[in-house]
């Protein structure tokens, strides 16, 4: 799910509600919470995506990204994503197409084996995804060809072609426009 609105619409109230619910219900451990930057990830009381899903600064073309690292590094990526059926990352704005791909590797390594789980699918088929976002707030930093609203299908490299697509595959699209916070 897409939930887009400029600032004061609602989307931090909505991200509330959802983690007051998850609590409520006792499964706040199955709820992560992301965002593009740390102020933001605080706010909600998430982290980065970066963090969460194991994201390198760089990582490598060559081989498989979510191989490397230390075993300490792999282990907290396992366990932060492993038994989660919600992921909420808010500030959409700034994350970049390749940055999309490549939380949804993170998340079918960690899922792989799992049952209903599908490796070919985004996310592995097995979570939930609600991506907050306000595209006219920031665009992703020094990169603003990166954002998932740029279709630049004869330059983009490879991960940014996947992330693309999988940000088009959001078909539930919920648009907040009342005003909200004054």
């Amino acid at each position: 799910m897409l939930i887009q609105g400029q600032g004061g619409t609602g989307k931090s109230l909505l991200i509330n509600a959802i983690t007051e619910t998850f609590a409520e219900l006792g499964i706040s451990h199955l709820l992560a919470k992301t965002a593009s930057s740390g102020v933001a990830a605080s706010l909600i009381g998430g982290e980065t995506l970066h963090a969460w899903a194991g994201i390198p600064i760089r990582p490598t073309t060559e081989g498989d990204w979510t191989e490397r690292g230390s075993k300490a590094a792999q282990a907290k990526q396992n366990v932060n994503i492993k038994d989660r059926i919600m992921l909420i990352h808010d500030e959409l704005s700034m994350t970049t197409k390749e940055i999309l791909c490549l939380a949804s590797q993170a998340v079918g390594k960690a899922k792989s084996g799992q049952f209903n789980t599908d490796a070919m699918m985004p996310f592995s088929g097995d979570m939930d995804i609600v991506l907050c976002a306000d595209f006219h707030q920031f665009p992703p930093v020094r990169n603003i060809g990166g954002a998932l609203y740029c279709d630049r299908p004869l330059t983009d490299k490879p991960r940014a072609l996947i992330g693309r697509e999988i940000y088009l595959q959001f078909k539930h699209v919920v648009i907040l426009k009342e005003q909200k916070r004054i």
